[in-house]
């Protein structure tokens, strides 16, 4: 794995573990010494990339 694909990896699970603790997006980057830019940025970038990942349905 090089280094573009475990920072991804990375955030996928730093965003996994925001989303489960019910904390803001300030108070659970100030817990865990990213910024609320960081962690929005990647928020938008994992949501683009799964969403462009899963094709839409064909009409019949």
């Amino acid at each position: 794995m090089n280094a573009k694909e475990q920072r991804r990896q990375d955030w996928h699970t730093r965003i996994a573990t925001y989303r489960a603790s019910g904390l803001t997006v300030k108070a659970w980057c100030s817990a865990n010494h990213c910024s609320v830019e960081q962690l929005k940025y990647w928020l938008y970038k994992i949501k683009r990339v799964s969403s462009s990942a899963t094709p839409d349905p064909k009409p019949l």
